[in-house]
Formats: C-alpha cells, structure tokens, sequence
C-alpha cells in the first residue's frame, strides 16, 4: 500500500440494488488491490482508509456509507464481517456477549483454486449461491470487503420488501430524511469519513431512481453540495432489472413519477454528474430488450449478475482519478462532461475489450471500423450504439485498461486517434491504465477464454469505458417528460404534490434543451432509431 498523499473520495449507496452494485463495486477494488504491486498506476488509497482495531491491529476498510432497510441483509448481523476498530464507541450498542465473523476468505480460496484450475468463469461465490433464487441473495452474502462499523446505517422502523408499505416513492425518501435522528446519524458517520481526509476531491453516490431511496439521496446530495461546494459528485442512479415489469397501474404511475423527481432533483447544477444506468434500452413505462455486450453472456433479469456489468463500468470510467497520478480530479471530469448544463451523463463500456494479446494497435486499425461491430455498449437507457446513432457525443472521456504490450501514453494516442478519427467525431480525451480489471472471486459472469488472461491464479481482462454527454440525452427525458404528462397525479392520493410534479416536468424539458443539437431530432423518429 502506498501511503503518500492522495486526493480521497468517500463513497455513499443509497438502496437494496445500489449496495448490490456497491458490494461488487468493492469486491474489485479487492481484487485488484491484492493482485497489484505498489508501484502500479491505482491508487488504492483514493476510496479506502486505515485504521486500526481494538488490538492495534491495521485494517483497510473502504471509505464507505450504505445505507438499506431493515432485513436487507438477511440473517446476517449489521456488524458482520466488520474490523471492531478503537475509535468506535461498540459499547453503546450491546452489553451482552459479541462474536466475530468473517466473511468472504472462504469465497476468495475457492474463487483462486478455481481460477488456477483452468476455468474461464471467476464464480468462487456464485457457486456456493446458484442454489437459491436471485430474489433470495443479499448483497452482504458476496461482499468480500470487511467495512469500518460506521459503514452501514439500516434504517430500522422500515421493512425491506414490505409489501404492505413499501418504500417506493420519491416523497417518502424526502420526508424520511427530515427525521432529524436519521439525519443526524448520516451527517455523523458523513463526518467521520470525511474529517480524516487530507485532500478530499469528491463523492461517489449510488442510489436506487424507483424507490424511497431516490428521495432520501436526493435530499442528502443537496446536503453534501451546500457543505462542500468545492467537490466534485459523480451520481449513479441505478435501476434494477425488470423495474417496470409486472406493475400494477398505481404502482407504475409512482415508479413514473418517482423516477422524474430524482432524475430533475439530483441533476440539478451542484449535482456536477448524474448516470442513469441499466442493462436493459427502456425503463420508463416498458422494459426493452436487454443489452448485448460483445464476448459477455450474462441474465438479464439477475441483480446479481447486472449489478457486476455496472459495477465494472464505474471502475473503469472512473480511474482518471484514482491513479497515483492522476489526469483528472474528480471535479475535472464531472466538470468536462456536464458543460453547458448537460448535467445527466451516460456511459458505455466494452466488457471485456476483445483484445485477446494485450495489444491495442492491431485492433484499434482494423477494417471495417469496430464502431460497426458493436463492441462498446451503452449502459444508459435510450442511448444507442454507435453503429445505430447518426450523432455522436458532443464530449466524452474514455478510460481503457488491461493493454499491456504499450506502453500507457501510446495506448492513449492509438485509443484517441482511433475515436478522432470518425466521421463528425466528438471531442475525447482518454486515460489509460495498464493494470488489467481483477475479475474477484464473486464476480459471477462468464467471458470467453481468449480474452481472459491467468496470472498468479488471477483472472484478468482488458475492459475500456466511455463517459460521455450525448445528444440523446434529450430522447431519455423527453420520454420520461411524455409518460408524466399521462398520469393523473390526483389519483395517486396525498403521496405526490400536483405542484411538485409540473415543477419536475419543467426542469427536465429545461434540461433535455440543453442537449438539442441544430438539427432537429423528432422523438418518434428517435424511438425508430432506437
């Protein structure tokens, strides 16, 4: 571990699916973290801190808050798995006798003696869950990382999958958070993380767009960018597989309605970025097809599994800050992405980088353009492939790691030459790491063996990213505008103010003209495309 200075980030999951992405997110930090040398390009220090325990003990624990209902994770304890560290005061919440688990090392053996065994799957842990339904696994059941105790805050006088009250809607987050107890512990735990800090650059938040949620991590956001303006946030609103599927009409009408209020609440300017992210092309009223990622074979419908793609996604796209030299501070980036007011971003990635011999040059110059063959992937609804967009990005930041056969700074020239090189190209600017992505032992999708490389009994790929602002954008919002206009908010009781609702519309059309180009883009023609 390199202990010189950094720029810190402190990272906040807000909901069930959010902490799934998290759990992975943090499984291949891990990973990599073990397999890495201190001389290699990540920072590790950028996301997690030291500490120590009762017994003076180091640890490395993530710089994390998640946050989830009570019940959510299943019969494990709230401190399982968790370094008891000196400054955290355990005796105020049990007098009785405390037994110590630790989870995850038996995952991680079985993940390496796997690995060493010659399979091109890395599934240590979903082996040991394929027996039970998707709907049965919590994301503590995979998490390898061990967490400081001020980590996870469950909110305990609301039920995780009460069906007799669910926690659905964007008011009821909102109104939670005024709760000044669950605030104030929030604010506590917000500011152990942060006053350790030396250089603090920004926050990560992941949360949940149809839930209660949404509410609660809009509300909080608003927090954070009164408190610390200077900072840099990179918003991930994430959606669960088949969010709109099997609906009821009221039930859809507030997911619809929901989903409007946090996309216009947290794209607001001190937001700095916001990436809606799914696997699936729709998600407002109806769920499209599912994306096709090149050489990945996955389940559609599997938290489990989807929450791994996106996880991976923001691993990549976010190493411009979490190098030890960094080419961007978090607030750079953010900052780049969402000029002109653009402030809801989308991401694509190529999961893994078809490069089965760690060289770039041969397949950044092949014929016909790869952008043809499809081998990046958006991950944000309503955003095409390339090969399907007749526009580009107007600015984009594309992150390529695992190209191990060049040097850093020449994949990065190949890499932008490449993307500058087509037909009415956007403005790029890239980042390159050499340090491959460390599939961890829980990750629990397959990829085809020429593109996997073993090492040490870790299995490795190359994965590149593309954060972007795109005119399409304004087809996402546009859509989502276009199903509120049809719900009669009336109907849905006291839970949505009428006033509140047309004030969201309004900020998303002021926002989606922000992404209108000269020409004009009809969405009906759009949705053709599409």
């Amino acid at each position: 571990i390199n202990h010189m200075s950094c720029r810190e980030v402190v990272t906040l999951q807000f909901g069930h699916y959010a902490n799934f992405v998290g759990s992975h997110w943090w499984n291949l930090q891990l990973a990599a973290l073990q397999s890495s040398k201190e001389d290699e390009g990540i920072n590790s220090n950028v996301l997690f801190r030291r500490g120590n325990t009762v017994k003076r003990e180091q640890t490395y624990t993530p710089r994390l808050i998640a946050v989830d209902l009570k019940g959510s994770l299943g019969k494990t304890r709230q401190y399982q798995g968790i370094d008891d560290e000196a400054d955290f005061p355990c005796d105020d919440l049990w007098d009785g006798p405390v037994v110590k688990y630790v989870s995850g090392s038996r995952a991680v053996a079985e993940g390496k003696a796997e690995a060493a065994a010659g399979s091109t799957t890395c599934k240590g842990r979903d082996e040991s869950l394929g027996v039970r339904r998707d709907t049965e696994i919590m994301w503590m059941d995979f998490l390898d990382v061990s967490l400081h105790p001020r980590s996870l805050h469950t909110i305990s006088n609301v039920l995780h999958q009460d069906e007799s009250n669910p926690f659905d809607v964007f008011p009821a987050g909102q109104e939670l958070l005024t709760q000044s107890q669950i605030k104030d512990e929030l604010e506590e735990r917000l500011h152990f993380f942060v006053e350790e800090c030396d250089h603090l650059q920004g926050f990560h938040m992941l949360f949940d767009l149809s839930s209660g949620f949404s509410g609660m991590a809009c509300a909080f956001l608003d927090l954070l960018a009164d408190e610390f303006p200077s900072c840099g946030f990179l918003t991930a609103s994430v959606m669960p597989p088949g969010i709109a599927i099997d609906k009821d009409v009221r039930s859809l009408h507030s997911h619809l309605l929901t989903c409007g209020l946090a996309l216009s609440s947290c794209a607001s300017p001190s937001a700095s970025l916001v990436l809606p992210l799914s696997v699936y092309e729709e998600c407002w009223r109806h769920v499209a097809s599912p994306r096709h990622f090149h050489g990945l074979k996955y389940e559609p419908t599997s938290r489990y599994q989807t929450s791994a793609v996106v996880a991976s996604a923001l691993d990549c796209l976010s190493l411009p800050y979490r190098l030890h030299q960094p080419d961007l501070l978090l607030s750079e980036l953010t900052s780049n992405i969402s000029s002109m007011g653009r402030s809801v971003g989308c991401v694509q990635l190529s999961l893994p980088l078809p490069v089965s011999d760690g060289s770039s040059r041969h397949f950044f110059s092949t014929s016909p353009p790869l952008h043809e063959a499809d081998f990046i992937t958006p991950l944000t609804p309503y955003i095409p492939q390339y090969s399907q967009s007749h526009s580009l990005p107007f600015h984009q930041h594309i992150s390529v790691r695992g190209i191990q056969q060049q040097p850093a700074h020449s994949v990065s020239r190949i890499v932008s030459d490449y993307f500058e090189s087509k037909p009415s190209s956007s403005s790029s600017s890239v980042t390159a790491v050499r340090d491959s992505l460390v599939l961890s032992p829980s990750f629990p999708i397959g990829m085809p063996s020429p593109t996997v490389r073993k090492h040490n009994g870790d299995m490795k790929v190359a994965v590149l990213s593309a954060l972007q602002s795109h005119p399409r954008t304004e087809v996402m919002l546009c859509s989502l505008v276009e199903e509120m206009e049809q719900v009669k908010v009336t109907r849905l009781g006291h839970v949505f103010e009428p006033d509140m609702i047309s004030e969201s519309m309004e900020r998303l059309r002021q926002l989606s003209a922000c992404y209108r180009t000269t020409y004009d883009v009809t969405l009906s023609d759009s949705e053709d495309e599409i």
